[in-house]
């Protein structure tokens, strides 16, 4: 949801709407068989989209820091007149933390908390899903060692 220069996407609480519920579809379809580092990716993920959601909710859409669009490099047309589902940042903006106001100037982007939860959420869920059956079989394989050592010990002691 983070803005970039020249970019005009359909916009709104609507497009918030839609992501945060893609979000808790996959969070529910995928949590109950998930591991440790695959719900905290998850986890991230929810907040993130939840936090999108909230700060377009209050102010009918994302609010854009003029200073952070300015730092990012965006042109000036999008500064004064931010792409759709966006609205520039004032005195009666609610939240205004949650909003676009994390400049990444060498990509010409402002993102929000929001949006760097939901990456970095995304990125840990691909490693974990990526390295869980490793992950998984290194356990079991752990505990079979405790139980053959288990069985051995016993053997001798026996």
């Amino acid at each position: 949801m983070g803005v970039r220069g020249g970019a005009r996407p359909a916009g709104g609480t609507a497009v918030a709407a839609l992501l945060a519920g893609c979000v808790v579809g996959l969070v529910a379809t995928t949590w109950r068989g998930a591991d440790r580092a695959a719900r905290t990716a998850l986890a991230a993920m929810a907040l993130g989209a939840g936090a999108n959601l909230l700060v377009v909710g209050v102010n009918g859409g994302m609010p854009l820091d003029v200073g952070a669009a300015r730092a990012a490099g965006l042109p000036e047309s999008a500064v004064v007149a931010p792409v759709s589902g966006h609205v520039v940042a004032g005195e009666g903006t609610h939240l205004l933390a949650l909003g676009d106001v994390f400049p990444v100037p060498g990509a010409g982007v402002v993102l929000s908390a929001g949006d760097v939860l939901l990456g970095a959420g995304a990125a840990g869920l691909l490693v974990a899903t990526a390295a869980g059956p490793r992950r998984r079989e290194r356990a079991s394989g752990s505990a079979q060692a405790r139980v053959a050592v288990a069985v051995l010990t016993e053997r001798r002691s026996g």
